[in-house]
């Protein structure tokens, strides 16, 4: 069986851990605060993780579904540090947004966050994620536009728009990290940023993705295949994953996302391309992310993947306000 390393809590429940110690690693290297952690319908528990080299403050947010929510929730846990307030690590701390795909569970919080922000931060993604930010959110009609540099006028100036090319490397203004970004399985696109800093440590952040189905759809097979090395160095810290939907569910159910028998498959193709097989994940972390909110739907996944072969990996699940040592 997969190892769980961690349980998820509700929203507003008790802590699975205290601050800091789940999962227990030595000498961390990243600084992760989650400020969202489910998939949809849930509006103030929406993907968005703070993320920092370890001993920084000067975090990146992958995803923006949720921000001042969680911001909120953590400062209330003590996990952006004592005294802390959402408003201001929200101005002062956070350095800009990667944003997966423009789907509005990743990005909400942004819009809403946008009016109460301090000019200079940059928002990256895709060429089309950005477009639809320009074109659909940020146009002046749904929403002021807040960028820059790009979109109709008036300009409130506070964002600036980092465009991410596929495999290229781009430094984070403001920040420790450096990004890859690479294409994944959704409708529309979505991606995963392969973050580093500047010791060469790793953390890979997946947003909405589905498995390769189709024949010549390699998507998944080729982001294996480049963080195979980094597994194989011990360089890769943790992966964020999703799991949006408990097995059973067939393959034109899917809608561009995972269940724990598709996860669980992922691995093993990752474990193939780390070799040799029986010991290629062992200890890695795998946070599971993006779990749809239906009715008994994370303690389905939970135990679905804990009855699954054992791959040697760490499963943990992100509950809103943690703070989590990687």
């Amino acid at each position: 069986m997969l190892a769980l390393a961690c349980q998820v809590a509700p929203a507003r429940g008790p802590a699975p851990c205290p601050v800091d110690v789940c999962p227990k690693v030595t000498d961390p290297r990243f600084t992760v605060v989650v400020l969202g952690a489910q998939g949809g319908l849930v509006s103030d528990d929406l993907s968005a993780y703070l993320v920092a080299a370890a001993g920084s403050d000067d975090f990146v947010c992958l995803d923006a579904g949720s921000v001042v929510t969680g911001l909120e929730r953590a400062a209330a846990l003590g996990s952006l540090g004592p005294g802390a307030r959402a408003d201001t690590v929200l101005r002062e701390r956070i350095r800009g947004y990667l944003i997966s795909h423009p789907h509005l569970d990743h990005l909400a919080g942004l819009l809403l966050a946008a009016p109460n922000d301090v000019a200079g931060k940059f928002i990256a993604g895709s060429e089309a994620t950005l477009a639809a930010l320009r074109d659909h959110l940020f146009n002046g009609t749904v929403w002021a536009n807040f960028f820059a540099d790009i979109g109709a006028a008036p300009r409130l100036g506070v964002y600036r728009s980092l465009p991410l090319e596929p495999g290229q490397v781009s430094a984070l203004p403001g920040s420790d990290l450096s990004v890859e970004t690479w294409p994944l399985n959704h409708p529309g696109g979505s991606s995963a940023f392969l973050l580093t800093t500047a010791t060469g440590d790793a953390l890979l952040y997946l947003g909405d993705t589905g498995p390769d189905l189709d024949a010549g759809d390699d998507r998944l097979a080729r982001l294996w295949a480049r963080v195979a090395p980094l597994i194989r160095e011990g360089r890769l810290r943790a992966i964020f994953i999703e799991v949006s939907y408990p097995d059973p569910r067939p393959d034109d159910r899917l809608f561009g996302h995972l269940t724990p028998r598709r996860l669980h498959a992922e691995l093993r193709r990752l474990a193939a391309a780390v070799g040799p097989q029986a010991v290629a994940l062992r200890g890695l972390i795998v946070a599971v992310t993006h779990i749809k909110p239906a009715p008994e739907a994370a303690r389905r996944i939970r135990e679905q993947l804990a009855a699954l072969p054992d791959l040697g990996v760490r499963l943990i699940f992100p509950a809103q306000g943690r703070r989590l040592a990687l």
